[in-house]
């Protein structure tokens, strides 16, 4: 006599993989028996909000915003040094291979940052200059800058 050579395992794997088809087979059947989702029921809408809703949104009752109610959330960058007034200071440093330093206000003693493209003369340590404040991204800039 033979053996089978068919063992336990395979068996096993075949009734799995038969029962799945078979659930698959049923899961179809049952989804066809349902009825089909129309296009307006699978439409969703974004209210004013931003959630998601399924009524429809009606135009005529939106409200219209004028730009003026708006509130500026940030200010504007002209608002911090709205001023046009020139101040006095001294270059406490400034490198001339890099093309930049700083100039200590006499008024404040606040360190405001110089570049070589602010300048119509060749800059020096010590010297004495008036110039225009202004709020840059990283600090205060001096902008215009000239000798006293």
């Amino acid at each position: 006599m033979a053996r089978s050579k068919e063992t336990f395992s395979k068996r096993e794997v075949e009734n799995k993989k038969r029962k799945q088809r078979q659930e698959k087979k049923e899961r179809m059947a049952a989804r066809k028996e349902q009825p089909a989702k129309s296009f307006d029921d699978m439409i969703a809408y974004l209210d004013e909000n931003g959630n998601l809703t399924t009524t429809p949104i009606d135009y005529k009752k939106k409200k219209v915003y004028k730009l003026e109610e708006i509130p500026d959330a940030v200010p504007k960058a002209e608002q911090f040094f709205a001023d046009d007034s020139l101040h006095n200071g001294t270059v406490q440093y400034f490198g001339k291979s890099k093309g930049f330093g700083f100039i200590e206000d006499s008024t404040t003693g606040e360190r405001i940052f110089v570049h070589k493209d602010q300048c119509n003369f060749p800059i020096q340590e010590g010297d004495k200059v008036t110039f225009l404040k202004r709020m840059g991204d990283r600090g205060l800039l001096a902008m215009n800058v000239r000798k006293q």
